[in-house]
């Protein structure tokens, strides 16, 4: 065997592992690109989830702001004709009221005892 044999056969094995590494190397802006294609993607869902999210929020908040002024307003008018009814009350019993007591004939009060 030639003394120059086990040198070619270990430049053939680094030769190899140079192919690999460029291979691997070429490789990469590929690989660069479709992660970045894929982190695109994902931001653009983000920031649709987000504006989604966004507009689910002032909805909501319309919505209770819609339910706290029917409250309010069902609070006020609670509040008023719980005034009024006693002053209508109080109006129609009283004895100085215009309206004159009916009077009803003796005969209609016997007969309902």
């Amino acid at each position: 065997m030639h003394p120059a044999i086990p040198h070619l056969i270990e430049l053939q094995r680094v030769d190899h592992q140079i192919a690999v590494l460029r291979a691997e190397l070429e490789a990469f802006p590929k690989r660069i690109r479709e992660a970045e294609a894929k982190l695109g993607s994902a931001r653009a869902e983000v920031a649709s989830a987000k504006e989604a999210h966004a507009l689910v929020i002032a909805e909501r908040k319309k919505f209770e702001f819609d339910g706290q002024q029917w409250k309010d307003r069902a609070r006020k008018y609670r509040d008023q004709s719980g005034a009024v009814k006693p002053m209508k009350l109080s109006k129609h019993c009283s004895t100085k009221s215009p309206m004159p007591r009916p009077k009803w004939p003796k005969r209609m009060i016997a007969s309902s005892k």
